[in-house]
């Protein structure tokens, strides 16, 4: 009798360890499909495909819920060995909230660095493409693109994380900013916020000025502006190279002694059937006095890391000069459509 009281409690005990560690990210990186800034993430069971937004500043994802909305769904992503993707994994117990669709990469439990990356390896290493999909990696310390698997992860420079701003999650110290190896006075160091819904970075006014009026003197027709940029160039005046239109780098001073440098690529935007280049920075003005933002558009074509276990934000600068891009990495799997999936 005394076997058979014991019985069930331990079969409890053995089913409550089971699902305290399948709650729990296990040792292998995962690889999600971006399309431009938001993550194709399969939710739910039985598992539907959702794009949510990423933004680095939220604590908790959001989804649309539906008619039964839960707290937490689980999700499926791939494992990767750095290369590729190696098979198709579930995730329980991920806090969802309802909303517009929002891929949380903030600090925090509830987010997704949290929730998805393996023990010890709370790093999230994303690369933003303007054409095609592109990856984001949870956990992935050695990361290989096409052609012939070059390793990525050594291009790498890095720079410590900061205390942010108010509402923003990560921000890095920006001590000076030279264009075409002219140092500029006026940008004082600061603390730039990282942002993922912010388009084009934001200056404050002053840093907005010395930049904008170091282009203003190409050598190149000015035409009208068009909104929300003021410096904008004829198209055909530029031509091109492999990093974009052969205009002044810009190149960030950061703490640490790395330099993010910005090529045509990361610093003229085309528009109007590509005929108008505008200067891709906008005033930062009363809509974010005192901060300047780093968005979206000066991040693409690069590699750019959160390490949170070490505190420190990594970037390649631009994949062109290496002859790949962000797209050149495979997030897809022909089994990843498969409802079954390796539970951590």
């Amino acid at each position: 009798m005394k076997m058979a009281n014991k019985f069930p409690v331990a079969l409890c005990c053995m089913l409550l360890c089971s699902l305290a560690a399948a709650a729990t990210p296990g040792s292998r990186p995962l690889v999600g499909e971006l399309i431009g800034t938001r993550l194709s993430l399969r939710i739910g069971t039985p598992p539907k495909t959702q794009l949510l937004q990423l933004d680095l500043d939220a604590r908790v994802s959001s989804i649309n819920c539906g008619p039964s909305p839960r707290s937490s769904y689980q999700v499926s992503l791939n494992a990767t060995d750095g290369s590729n993707p190696t098979g198709p994994v579930t995730i329980p117990g991920v806090p969802f909230k309802c909303g517009s669709p929002v891929a949380a990469l903030g600090r925090g439990s509830q987010a997704l660095p949290a929730r998805l990356s393996p023990r010890n390896k709370k790093i999230v290493t994303y690369c933003l493409s303007q054409q095609g999909s592109s990856p984001i990696f949870f956990g992935a310390q050695d990361i290989n693109f096409m052609p012939n698997k070059r390793p990525i992860s050594p291009l790498l420079q890095y720079t410590p994380l900061v205390s942010p701003p108010a509402r923003h999650s990560y921000a890095i110290r920006v001590n000076s900013v030279r264009v075409n190896g002219q140092r500029l006075p006026a940008v004082k160091p600061a603390a730039w916020a990282l942002s993922s819904t912010v388009p084009y970075t934001r200056l404050v006014t002053p840093a907005y000025v010395a930049i904008r009026d170091a282009f203003r003197n190409l050598t190149v027709p000015r035409v009208a502006p068009v909104a929300p940029f003021d410096t904008c160039f004829n198209a055909s005046g530029l031509g091109s190279t492999r990093v974009g239109p052969p205009v002044p780098p810009v190149e960030l001073q950061l703490e640490g002694n790395a330099t993010w440098t910005l090529f045509g690529a990361n610093t003229m935007v085309f528009l109007k059937d590509s005929t108008v280049a505008c200067l891709a920075f906008v005033d930062a003005g009363s809509s974010s006095p005192g901060l300047s933002v780093v968005g979206t558009f000066q991040q693409m074509h690069n590699l750019v890391r959160l390490d949170l276990e070490k505190q420190r934000f990594g970037f390649t600068g631009i994949l062109f000069f290496y002859q790949t891009t962000c797209s050149n990495f495979n997030t897809t799997l022909a089994a990843q459509n498969s409802a079954s999936g390796l539970i951590f």
